[in-house]
């Protein structure tokens, strides 16, 4: 290698190694410049400078391999010799009997042929309410959850993609680009290219959260184009399947703002990411103990309470006691009695499951119904329980913590019980457009101060009470017990 034949390669190959590459590194041309540069060398200094260009390698490395790691996560898995699985198909029907959307001379065969407005429709079957969707689309295939999938462009019919062709369009660079990547995005106003979601999880100030948005969204004048969960005028629907059961692809394509109970499958089919440049989502987070306790305080019957503990509240049960009643309501112990709103009905919605011609193998939580005592309320078993909701509420198919906390990236996520004030501020920062959060009013405000329409709806519970008075180890068991 030292022959003078070798000059050439080695000088090519010298380009790539870190002598060249890296800043930082001094060179001398000969022995008399290399004494001069050494008496002149600050050694801390250029330490300094070599271990911050370190550091900045060290994170971009790991947010690179972070992302490639989460793709390979995400891709699904294909076993040879195996089937893939069937795509899950739900049967609906209306709460009040199959016939609910018919009377007088409508029936199906009259209305149901084609959708209006083809050719063939009748427009005097449906309205506002009762469409074409509603009552005569009664089955939903899920698709797989593939968040890859809207990483493409999609071609012009919408029904391939480009290979290779990553979505780069739009200001934030695709759809699920992270707020804490690189500079953290600003969404000016909603819009059909970039939509927002509101993913609503029980128990963190949603519905205080809720009265700012709807305000802010009726300002912008896009009420018409948002669906907000009990804004006037819309029905009051719960639960991803029965929101896309509710409403066409058509009308879901034009939603600029989507807030409810949902999971991530809203971001997917239910605001078609494939046909936006960027999606928006918030998730209102708090301490989990504090969580369940509001929602025990909040739903539960206190049966457990009567009958086991000698009517003693929750924060003086015994460890043993704590942990016999977690595993009594964990989420594969609950019994149902096909009433649950969220999961095998939406009774606000007058729709439900049909529990007859849906399999349970597409809908495991009908092997749950009627086979023992319920436990708890109707309430208490809302959308599934309070067991892991934020992990399944991220990841509907499974609950899988690791592509949950890949989800939770792609969303801004404030904590706006615990730190009200830095709630406001990344608001501020990333939507600024909801501009109606205000102070919840102090116990010695002044007589006749105006109230603040942003906590008009807030209970005042005493969980945080009872949370002080809960044992570390009681603490530690409820935290375990949000993340089985």
């Amino acid at each position: 290698p030292f022959a003078g034949r070798f000059f050439g390669p080695r000088h090519y190959w010298l380009g790539f190694t870190e002598y060249l590459r890296v800043p930082h590194v001094a060179h001398f041309a000969g022995v008399p410049d290399l004494l001069l540069q050494v008496l002149e060398l600050d050694g801390v200094a250029v330490s300094q400078r070599m271990r911050a260009f370190n550091d900045r390698s060290f994170r971009q490395s790991r947010r690179f391999w972070s992302r490639v790691l989460a793709d390979f996560l995400r891709a699904p898995r294909v076993e040879r010799g195996r089937p893939k699985t069937p795509r899950p198909v739900l049967q609906f029907t209306t709460t009040y009997g199959r016939g609910f959307c018919w009377w007088g001379t409508l029936d199906p065969g009259r209305c149901c042929p084609a959708p209006p407005p083809q050719p063939g429709s009748d427009p005097g079957c449906f309205n506002d309410y009762f469409t074409y969707h509603r009552c005569c689309v009664m089955s939903l295939r899920l698709p797989r959850l593939d968040d890859a999938a809207c990483s493409y462009l999609p071609d012009r019919n919408g029904s391939a993609v480009v290979e290779g062709a990553l979505m780069t369009r739009g200001p934030a660079g695709g759809p699920w680009r992270s707020p804490l990547e690189g500079r953290p995005w600003v969404h000016a106003a909603p819009s059909r290219e970039e939509p927002f979601a509101f993913l609503w999880d029980e128990k963190c100030g949603g519905t205080t959260f809720m009265f700012g948005l709807k305000h802010s969204v009726w300002k912008l004048g896009k009420l018409r184009s948002s669906y907000l969960l009990t804004a006037p005028g819309s029905p009051v629907v719960i639960g991803s399947h029965f929101y896309l059961k509710a409403f066409e692809p058509e009308v879901r394509r034009q939603f600029e703002v989507v807030a409810g109970h949902f999971d991530w499958r809203l971001l997917h089919e239910g605001l078609d990411c494939r046909s936006r440049q960027a999606m928006r989502c918030l998730v209102l987070v708090r301490n989990p103990v504090d969580r369940f306790v509001s929602y025990y305080l909040e739903r539960s019957d206190k049966r457990f309470e009567r009958e086991v503990t000698g009517n003693r509240s929750i924060d003086n049960w015994a460890d043993a006691e704590l942990r016999r009643y977690l595993m009594w309501v964990s989420r594969e112990r609950l019994r149902y009695t096909g009433r649950e709103t969220g999961t095998l009905c939406n009774v606000e919605n007058i729709l439900c499951l049909d529990r007859v011609r849906t399999r349970a193998s597409h809908y495991p939580d009908l092997r749950r119904v009627g086979h023992s005592e319920n436990r708890e309320t109707d309430r208490f078993r809302f959308l599934g329980g309070p067991l892991n909701r934020l992990a399944w509420m991220l990841d509907p198919e499974g609950a899988d913590p690791r592509l949950a906390i890949w989800r939770l990236r792609r969303c801004v996520v404030g904590l706006q019980n615990e730190d009200r004030e830095g709630f406001r501020r990344v608001m501020g920062w990333h939507f600024p457009w909801i501009h109606e959060l205000r102070r919840p009013p102090r116990a010695n405000s002044p007589p006749g101060a105006a109230p603040r329409p942003f906590v008009a709806g807030n209970k005042q519970t005493h969980s945080p009470g009872v949370r002080g008075r809960l044992s570390r180890s009681a603490r530690d068991i409820i935290a375990q017990f949000n993340w089985r």
